[in-house]
């Protein structure tokens, strides 16, 4: 991604729960959204915590831009473990969360995701 193109678009393909589409917007964390957006397309296995579907992934960032809420339909980066976030609940921000894009779609269907689905995020 060029520094100057401010929002890549995204197709979010999680197994049972289906596509749903979203940003990574550079506002947000301009830096990390560039390294996400650099290593599309990035894939990975399910686990859930309350409020979010996340995945392991290679990106090892600081936390640059802290937020201290989660809205559904967030994209999240958590630094500490390297995380891929996906809000389904808004939530207050139990550890040092970057808010990285947004998603839309049924947030519901990711509440029943099983630990070990597929998850996909990849340029639309």
């Amino acid at each position: 991604m060029a520094m100057s193109e401010p929002r890549v678009r995204v197709r979010i393909l999680v197994e049972g729960a289906g596509e749903f589409q979203g940003e990574l917007i550079r506002i947000h964390a301009p830096l990390t959204v560039q390294e996400f957006s650099r290593r599309l397309p990035i894939e990975g296995f399910a686990a859930k915590w309350d409020y979010a579907v996340y995945i392991q992934t290679e990106v090892r960032r600081g936390a640059e831009k802290a937020i201290k809420s989660i809205k559904k339909g967030d994209i999240l980066y958590w630094p500490m473990g390297g995380y891929l976030a996906l809000a389904f609940k808004d939530y207050g921000a139990p550890a040092q969360m970057v808010k990285i894009g947004e998603f839309s779609g049924e947030y519901g269907r990711l509440e029943a995701v099983r630990p070990g689905a597929r998850v996909r995020v990849e340029r639309a």
